[in-house]
């Protein structure tokens, strides 16, 4: 397997961190924007479904403009919504940055997928996709739990900080390892 598809697996992972990052602390970001818990989490579906709206016109705008090119971009706006999110002095700004990263993130995985396959052949495959989703499938499952950790001790601004560090991160190295 080429030493390039751990990259796409770290690309993957640090993308997959944000989906649930915030369910542990919805309590604290409704106290802070005295919204009900139920409005806090409407941003979870405004995450989920710009991810899902998102990912064919990415998938197709990859082949355009080059698909290592464009995952950086994902990953770049990614970090800059959390760091956004962890700025916000209001709901609507903090659900603006929700539906960014929900465009950031969404676009990672059809990339991911096509790089993937670009770089192996078809009797490969299946095992270097699974390797692929399986960064995804432990960031997403990391992701609420490390971000309660983090809530406890940094607030929930501190989650999205230190997600956006992580996938700023991710992106230079996706962008130093496939250029």
């Amino acid at each position: 397997m080429p030493p390039a598809l751990n990259i796409i697996a770290l690309a993957t992972f640090s993308a997959a961190l944000s989906a649930r990052a915030l369910d542990p602390v919805l309590p604290h970001v409704a106290e802070d924007f005295s919204v009900s818990i139920a409005t806090a989490a409407s941003f979870a579906a405004a995450f989920a479904f710009t991810f899902a709206i998102i990912q064919p016109v990415l998938g197709a705008f990859a082949d355009i403009f080059g698909k290592a090119r464009l995952m950086i971009v994902c990953l770049a706006l990614l970090g800059f919504a959390n760091i956004l999110g962890a700025m916000a002095t209001s709901f609507p700004l903090l659900f603006a940055s929700r539906i960014l990263a929900g465009i950031g993130s969404g676009g990672v995985f059809p990339i991911a997928l096509g790089l993937t396959s670009d770089l192996v052949g078809a009797e490969k495959r299946q095992v270097a996709i699974g390797r692929t989703l399986a960064g995804a499938m432990t960031g997403n499952l990391l992701g609420a739990t490390v971000s309660g950790l983090i809530g406890d001790f940094l607030g929930w601004r501190g989650v999205l900080a230190v997600l956006g560090g992580v996938v700023v991160l991710a992106s230079i190295v996706v962008a130093i390892g496939f250029r």
